[in-house]
């Protein structure tokens, strides 16, 4: 992809599990020349890691549950901080509960930046069918999966229904393919961009 624009705030992705929001943020980023930061792939890769904090992490993620604020305030400046100062952000798994979203926003205001969300909206019977076929993933257990749903409806629409009442939230469909998603939030982002 050829970026030609360059977006003028911040993009905060949601999804179910399935969705493609970490690709469709990874392809965003790329196409706009963001930087790109999910904590999804940070925390497995500090769970992969071999101390104690790592261990704590796994447990976690095995669990299908969130790590507490303070944790997730080190792992957010962290992963912002590889940003230019004159470049968005695109990121992804950030902010899903009501107090992680005030997390991040205090970091937003603290760096000086602004958001923006996009959600992705699809059929919890094909995100489902998506998850089962990712690969290289030892925490997709039907029991996960179900808890990653659950904690989703109950806890993350009501943060999506926050963000509506305070800033843009883009809702786009990702039941197609993966270039046809693409074009649809690229085209969605154009008047946020330059």
């Amino acid at each position: 992809m050829k970026r030609t624009l360059r977006l003028n705030l911040d993009v905060v992705f949601y999804g179910v599990a399935g969705s493609g929001k970490t690709t469709q943020a990874e392809r965003i980023a790329e196409y706009f020349d963001a930087h790109f930061f999910s904590i999804g792939i940070t925390l497995r890769k500090i769970a992969a890691s071999q101390d104690n904090f790592g261990e704590k992490i796994k447990q976690i993620i095995d669990a299908g549950e969130f790590p507490d604020d303070k944790t997730h305030y080190q792992i957010y400046m962290k992963g912002m901080a590889g940003a230019h100062e004159e470049q968005a952000i695109v990121a992804e798994g950030v902010g899903r509960l009501l107090n992680l979203k005030g997390v991040f926003d205090r970091i937003e205001n603290k760096l000086g930046r602004k958001y923006i969300v996009v959600h992705l909206l699809i059929d919890e019977k094909l995100a489902i069918e998506r998850v089962m076929q990712q690969k290289g993933r030892n925490d997709q257990t039907p029991e996960t999966i179900q808890n990653r749903f659950r904690i989703y409806r109950e806890e993350t629409l009501p943060v999506i229904e926050q963000h509506k009442k305070e800033r843009p939230v883009l809702e786009i469909s990702a039941a197609s393919g993966i270039e046809d998603i693409t074009k649809k939030i690229i085209s969605a982002l154009k008047p946020f961009s330059s």
